[in-house]
């Protein structure tokens, strides 16, 4: 999604993901995260 403008790479992309993930709690459940691991709203 964004192809070769894209901000990101794949690997970078998912590396924040994961980072994002591994970082979750039980009392995250529901919350939405940006790849900087803040809270979005919505």
């Amino acid at each position: 999604m964004g192809g070769e403008s894209a901000p990101l790479t794949s690997e970078q992309s998912v590396s924040a993901m994961r980072q994002v993930i591994g970082g979750l709690r039980a009392d995250d459940n529901g919350a939405s995260r940006s790849l900087e691991g803040e809270n979005v709203a919505w």
